[in-house]
């Protein structure tokens, strides 16, 4: 079974065995994602449901090419409200991503300083 927070097996089929490329796109998650979420929080609190989906999207392209799949399922949730305008149920969907997130960038972090 796949770890749903960090399956480098997976992202290491996603990208051909390339392990140097796997760290290169290791590196620029952990640099982006925190100022993914932070431009998501800031759309969503100025009501910029446009802006809260492009960060949304990136972050859960990032993730899904690095073998992040929890980021990835939460950032489709907050994604998807957006798309619609539903800021409250977006705003909702933040936190469980950041936290998802959070655990992403733990765990790249500890692959990164292998």
């Amino acid at each position: 079974m796949a770890d749903p927070i960090f399956d480098e097996a997976t992202a290491l089929e996603l990208l051909d065995g390339d392990r140097e490329f796997l760290g290169e796109l290791l590196a620029m998650f952990v640099e982006a994602a925190p100022l993914l979420m932070e431009d998501g929080r800031r759309a969503c609190a100025r009501g910029d449901a446009t802006l809260l989906m492009r960060a949304a999207h990136r972050l859960r392209g990032n993730a899904s090419q690095i073998g992040g799949a929890r980021v990835s399922e939460c950032a489709l949730v907050v994604e998807e409200y957006a798309r619609v305008a539903d800021l409250d149920a977006a705003a909702h969907g933040l936190a469980p991503l950041a936290e998802a997130v959070d655990a992403l960038c733990a765990r790249v972090a500890a692959v990164l300083s292998r």
